[in-house]
């Protein structure tokens, strides 16, 4: 099972269309989005089946982000949240300052954002900011690619 990453779109729809048709063209069906969305406009633009996210700090309307996420058959959490996906223990949220509040070992994957910052650590437990989509306060627009039976990251750069 192979996932797309991505966090902080900030409403960069050419951006984010951009990196949605990378990730439908490599067969990616559930994207783990880590906040910063923006505007809920942006959800019909994310052309996959599964998407599991968590509110960034600018996400504006979260009401209506929530009811655009339940109409699509999304879901939306505030962060940080537990997830188990594909029997993986992942733990999602957007900013990193609750790192230190989790005992690492308890997931096997720990995803955040909001730096627009790529930050990838590799161990017992993965850890992964895939960077700012928009490109917004980043040199470059990225997400990452995961393939969660090798736990093996790809980062990809627009």
């Amino acid at each position: 099972m192979v996932i797309g990453i991505i966090s902080d779109t900030h409403d960069n729809i050419p951006a984010l269309r951009e990196g949605m048709k990378i990730l439908k063209e490599r067969g990616i069906t559930c994207i783990f989005h880590l906040g910063d969305i923006i505007s809920p406009f942006m959800v019909k633009e994310l052309d996959v089946p599964c998407v599991y996210a968590v509110f960034g700090n600018n996400d504006g309307d979260k009401l209506l982000l929530k009811e655009r996420f339940s109409e699509r058959g999304f879901s939306i959490f505030k962060g940080p949240h537990r997830i188990v996906y594909n029997g993986k223990k992942i733990l999602m949220m957007h900013e990193p300052f609750q790192l230190n509040r989790f005992k690492r070992e308890d997931f096997d994957l720990i995803l955040f954002g909001h730096t627009h910052r790529v930050y990838i650590e590799e161990g017992k437990t993965l850890i992964i900011n895939p960077g700012a989509l928009s490109g917004y306060l980043a040199p470059e627009k990225t997400f990452v690619i995961l393939d969660l039976n090798t736990m093996k990251p790809e980062l990809i750069t627009l």
